[in-house]
């Protein structure tokens, strides 16, 4: 019984060990995904066009090495180092393909590259803010300040590309529809072809939005001033015209005429007799003085007995 025992045994065993002869030779095909390492980059040029982060390669081998392979640590090496400024054509060889001779390399794809070739370049250019929410602004509302920091920046890549751009562009999409003055400030990507890169690749964008403003002409009559003791003033022309610059909001209703008013200056001692005298005015918030006429009043000073 012992002996039947050990012969069963020895014929599982060898019955395994056939099996695996056998599918261990049996040939078989798989296509790996390797990733594309350039080695030898020529100095002073760069690939515009034409490159590929990795290939498709067709491998023969047998069954149970090609279950077991790790080609995860694989990557094809090429080589650029002969690539000159234009169009160059170089084909991917099978026998650079880190395999074992125990694999086969049946096919590539794609088995040949076309790379265009540029003179690597650098370019210093201004900021552009291109702000796409400026039209729904409100309509009381305007851009005091719109700046980048830093205001230029350094372009690098393809001398072809390069000599396309006059700016490197940043989009800024936020909207502001109230009539609130307020300052934002968001770091934004500089927009560029995928061939050339930005030095520094984001700014920081500052917007400053306040009240619209807008020049109008007032005319008013000075407020007579209270004359030191002892003397009256008599102003010839009390009317003045004033160039003044505030909110249009504040400008759509003649109630703002009733914080406008000039006062002349009395100063202490005058003595009697003509005078230019010097007048300041008083303005509603958020208004200018831009300018006056005339820029003094004519006054007579006496002496009151």
């Amino acid at each position: 019984m012992a002996i039947r025992w050990q012969t069963m045994l020895v014929a599982f065993l060898l019955a395994v060990a056939t099996w695996y002869l056998v599918t261990g030779r049996e040939k078989v095909e798989t296509w790996l995904p390797l990733p594309v390492e350039m080695t030898n980059s020529p100095e002073g040029l760069v690939i515009q066009k034409g490159m590929v982060k990795r290939i498709e390669v067709r491998v023969r081998g047998p069954k149970g090495m090609i279950s077991t392979l790790d080609f995860k640590k694989l990557a094809y090496p090429l080589d650029v180092s002969s690539l000159k400024v234009g169009e160059n054509l170089i084909d991917l060889d099978a026998r650079k393909v880190p395999l074992s001779r125990a694999y086969e390399v049946v096919q590539i794809k794609p088995d040949r590259l076309i790379l265009t070739v540029d003179r690597e370049a650098v370019k210093t250019v201004p900021v552009h803010i291109e702000w796409t929410g400026a039209p729904k602004l409100h309509r009381d509302m305007q851009v005091d300040d719109l700046r980048s920091d830093p205001e230029f920046v350094q372009l690098h890549g393809p001398a072809s590309e390069l000599r396309k751009l006059d700016v490197a562009e940043v989009r800024m999409d936020t909207v502001f529809e109230d009539d609130t003055a307020r300052t934002w400030t968001e770091d934004l990507p500089i927009l560029l072809p995928d061939s050339v890169k930005a030095q520094p690749g984001l700014v920081r964008v500052s917007l400053e939005l306040g009240p619209k403003t807008q020049r109008i002409v007032v005319k008013i009559r000075s407020i007579e001033a209270e004359p030191p003791r002892g003397l009256t003033v008599e102003v010839a022309d009390n009317l003045v015209t004033l160039e003044i610059e505030g909110p249009v909001a504040l400008f759509r209703n003649d109630q703002f005429r009733r914080e406008i008013a000039a006062y002349p200056k009395i100063e202490p001692g005058m003595k009697p007799g003509n005078h230019e005298l010097e007048y300041w005015v008083s303005l509603p918030q958020g208004c200018r003085l831009v300018g006056k006429k005339p820029e003094t009043l004519s006054a007579v000073v006496r002496r009151v007995e």
